[in-house]
């Protein structure tokens, strides 16, 4: 099932049904059985509120709210007639039922009268104090006279796991509750509410399985998440701690379960209500490595109302880097605001240090790990397992005692170290992979060995160690201290470009490992989910300090003043890698120019390409521009105009062409517009590429972990593979063969009409327990996928 399986209620059916039925069968991505968001014929509630001023929208939208809900009724009643029971509606940034019914009956609704198209419900998973330098909040801060007027009156929405309004980080007495607040979705729900967070809505009871239905947050990742957006200064364990907008309103929007997972129905829902209620930002972090086209989902149509609004929607581009082609299912939205992860300039780290006297950086993971330092024999689990990965169960008795030391990759943190932990291991030492070289908090789960991450280049040199030094011995401390390390550097899991639509994302990157809240306390915390917040409590400060802009000015605001990221080595990040660059709040909060769109792709198709480029002056004096480009690589583009004239509040545009170009590669760089008015100046940046038919990247998209003995496992693996430039190579496909287990390859397929890019490998256990390894290649590339046969 995929999100076009149902393109429009004009396809043929013969098919529609086949496809349908097929990808119910094979397609890997998580999908709900018999739930589906129906899109229906007619405009939602704020369709043309943007033409109106501000005060009159909510008047406007309220009243077109209830003749649309009139309609839905009818049409509840229509597709009752069709099996299927409504249980949840929208109505203002989109107009749609959420329904259930039979899967082998919903080809059905696309042919019923009053229906545009017809979505599957698929799973999603959730994907400071030094951070705030970085991006320039303390000059923002100074510049509105103190971060006690950062964020006034503005509303951020966090649709997450809640948030725990208890917190110390959520506590402000001098704020007034606005009028029309607190809100939640039953009058009980209210006490999870304050003058500080003053919405707390739950979608858990939509579920029908949850005993517990309350906005509370029981897994603490939107606690983190809204902490960083909006918490007030707090001290922490590990110093004083911040929100961005401190004095900003937050929204709970709880769409997960208390086991981890949620749906993009409610997902969908808590975006029209957040937008309903008059949140000015919308925070997701959250997201699907399975992304399908902008035009085969829902989702980017309702970010595009919303921001026409006004209402950002901030969103993290995901956590599947390093490789292109990585961008999270929402991110792709091309109106949203998507944000990767640079590292921040500090880092909380414990130690290994060996009996040689060579000491690591090594960061402790999430779970319960020793008070004091464990000192033990170190052992490779590379010895019994040749994949170094701890996927399987490992044989007894070798690490007795012992310090294992575990390749990343494959299976989850938890499964590594609840191995390590059956065969007898007193700790784990985790090495990053090449492709990630950077060591984070390992999310271990349930499992209870102690357990650290240290660097690629440092596991190989222990591993070496290991090698040369018969029965070598380390001691791991887990306490922790900060380390400064080089801020000026991606996040090694960060999501990258080119979007689904061979657009530009992420749009800009910010800082993703940051202290934070918890429920209840505080913790270290690291990914893409992490960087997102400090967008959008950077949004809701620039619409607090710049009232009145469509949100288009402030995308741009944003993205076209952020600072050009520069690595280390003098070289710039490419812009399917950071975008338009680092957050600037300061740069945000003073430009007086912005531009439209706020970056420009001109594909993978080649020829004489041109696009348009509006730049405008939000100023109140005439200014007169310089445009120039500033080539990273590639093809310089042509530009109209080297200077225009714009008066003041009004916009000129040029065009800015690339010339027809025959060698495979790519071409980016930036567009600078430099204002004469001695704000901060823009930049845009640009991107062509021409496909080429060799392999750079092979990424392993997913894979099942275990499945009983000679079990057919449908689209076990989950496979892309792009060029130097990040574009899917669909001509040949992926090889997968087996490597050992006695299993065998029933059949690789192409899923690209549903998710660009991706191949899908079904695949027999062998018929006795034990490991399954398969080996896929492309070119030259190849990668090694372990299945288990046999684990409970």
């Amino acid at each position: 099932m995929t999100n076009s399986a149902f393109r429009s209620r004009r396809r043929r059916w013969p098919g529609l049904l086949l496809l349908l039925l097929f990808s119910a069968v094979f397609l890997r991505a998580q999908v709900v059985p018999g739930h589906y968001i129906v899109e229906l014929e007619g405009e939602p509630a704020a369709s043309g509120a943007d033409r109106l001023p501000k005060a009159r929208r909510a008047a406007y939208i309220k009243d077109r709210e209830a003749a649309i809900q009139s309609r839905q009724r009818a049409m509840r009643a229509l597709l009752a007639r069709y099996g299927a029971r409504t249980y949840a509606s929208v109505q203002t940034v989109a107009n749609a039922l959420m329904v259930q019914l039979p899967d082998e009956l919903a080809a059905r609704l696309s042919s019923v009268t009053g229906v545009e198209r017809v979505y599957p419900v698929y799973e999603i998973r959730p994907s400071l104090d030094a951070a705030l330098p970085l991006h320039k909040a303390p000059e923002a801060w100074a510049r509105l006279g103190g971060a006690d007027l950062a964020g006034v009156g503005a509303k951020i929405a966090i649709i997450d796991t809640g948030i725990d309004q208890t917190h110390p980080g959520f506590q402000d007495p001098t704020l007034p509750m606005p009028e029309g607040f607190p809100r939640a979705n039953t009058e009980t729900h209210l006490s999870y509410t304050s003058n500080k967070v003053i919405v707390a809505r739950s979608y858990l009871s939509l579920y029908g399985t949850e005993p517990d239905s309350s906005p509370a947050d029981t897994l603490g990742h939107g606690t983190g998440v809204a902490m960083i957006a909006a918490g007030v200064s707090v001290t922490s364990p590990r110093g004083v701690i911040s929100g961005i907008a401190p004095k900003a309103y937050l929204g709970a929007y709880n769409v997960f379960q208390r086991n981890g997972s949620t749906r993009s129905d409610l997902v969908f829902k808590a975006v029209d209500d957040a937008v309903s209620d008059g949140m000015d930002v919308i925070n997701i972090s959250l997201g699907s490595a399975f992304a399908t086209r902008p035009a085969d989902t829902p989702f980017p149509a309702i970010v595009e109302r919303a921001t026409t609004l006004g209402a950002l929607i901030v969103i993290a581009v995901g956590n599947d880097g390093p490789e292109p082609f990585t961008i999270s299912d929402y991110a792709v939205a091309p109106a949203s605001i998507a944000v990767g992860a640079t590292s921040s300039s500090r880092v909380f780290s414990g130690s290994v240090r060996l009996a040689t006297g060579r000491q690591f950086l090594a960061i402790p993971g999430s779970g319960p790990n020793s008070a004091t330092p464990i000192a033990a024999p170190l052992f490779d689990v590379a010895a019994v397992d040749p994949s170094g990965l701890a996927c399987g169960s490992l044989p007894g008795g070798n690490l007795a005692g012992r310090i294992a030391l575990i390749l990343r990759g494959t299976c989850t943190f938890e499964t590594k170290l609840t191995n390590a932990e059956a065969a007898g291991a007193v700790a784990a030492i985790v090495y990053t992979q090449q492709e990630q070289p950077d060591p984070i908090t390992m999310s271990v789960g349930s499992a209870t060995l102690p357990g650290v991450m240290v660097s690629y280049v440092d596991g190989i040199a222990i591993k070496q160690a290991i090698a040369a030094t018969a029965a070598l011995t380390a001691t791991v401390d887990f306490s922790t201290s900060p380390v400064a390390v080089d801020p000026n550097r991606l996040i090694g899991f960060s999501g990258l470009g080119p979007s689904t639509d061979f657009a530009i994302k992420p749009d800009l990157v910010a800082t993703g490992t940051e202290v934070s809240a918890e429920p209840g306390g505080y913790t270290y915390a690291s990914g893409t989910s992490f960087a997102a917040p400090l967008v959008s409590g950077a949004a809701a400060l620039l619409q607090a300090a710049r009232p009145g802009y469509s949100g288009i000015h402030y995308r741009s605001m944003l993205i076209n003043a952020a600072t050009p990221l520069v690595f280390a080595s003098g070289a710039a990040a490419g812009v399917q890698e950071a975008g338009g660059g680092v957050l600037n709040m300061d740069a945000a909060l003073t430009t007086a120019t912005t531009a439209y769109p706020t970056s420009i792709s001109f594909g993978t198709t080649p020829g004489n390409l041109s696009r348009r480029l509006a730049i405008f002056n939000l100023g109140a004096a005439q200014q007169t521009y310089a445009i120039s480009a500033q080539p990273f690589t590639g093809l310089t583009p042509g530009l109209s105009a080297g200077s225009i004239v714009v008066p003041p509040r009004d916009m000129r545009a040029i065009t800015v062409s690339l010339p027809a170009q025959g060698a495979t590669g790519k071409s980016e760089g930036m567009i600078r517009i430099n204002g004469s008015a001695g704000t901060a100046d823009i930049h845009v940046p640009y991107w062509f590429a021409v496909p080429s038919s060799t392999p750079a990247y092979l990424k392993i998209v997913d894979q099942d972990e275990s499945g009983s003995p000679g079990a057919l496992m449908r689209s076990a693996i989950s496979i892309r593979v792009t060029d130097a430039s990040g574009i899917p190579i669909l001509d040949p496909a992926p090889r997968v063969t087996v490597v050992s287990g006695g299993g065998s390859v029933v059949a690789v397929f192409s899923s690209d009409e549903s998710f660009p890019g991706l191949y899908e490998a079904t695949v027999r256990l062998g018929p006795e327990p034990g490991d399954n390894v398969f080996r896929v290649e492309a070119g030259t590339l190849s990668r090694e996928v372990t299945i288990q046969a046999g684990r409970p």
